[in-house]
């Protein structure tokens, strides 16, 4: 087993359809890209609304804004702070012989 491969295998929801046995060429490539990126765009219309604001005219980010708000840090810091969750997730997750205690979701949705 391949070093890349292994990694994959552990993780929740990792990406069986990208196999680099199969030759995938550019369009299957780029096809597989618009895919992904309908699909996260999606994601993140439907987490946007849950976590910011579910109008079409509402602040998108009202969720980051609200640790000033609440004088805990600034708005960049925040985001900082989110994003660094996801990183120590996603090293955690990727971790040898971890397995996750959340198994309902994928990491498309980390």
């Amino acid at each position: 087993m391949d070093s890349d491969r292994g990694y994959r295998s552990r993780l929740p929801g990792h990406f069986p359809e990208i196999d680099r046995s199969r030759g995938l060429n550019r369009d299957g490539l780029l096809a597989h890209h618009e895919l992904l990126c309908s699909e996260a765009n999606d994601l993140m219309d439907r987490k946007n609304r849950d976590y910011a604001s579910g109008d079409d005219d509402g602040d998108p980010f009202a969720n980051f804004r609200l640790c000033e708000q609440m004088g805990v840090c600034t708005t960049e810091e925040g985001m900082v702070v989110r994003l660094s969750d996801k990183v120590s997730r996603l090293a955690r997750l990727l971790s040898p012989g971890y397995a996750a205690k959340v198994t309902d979701e994928s990491l498309r949705t980390l």
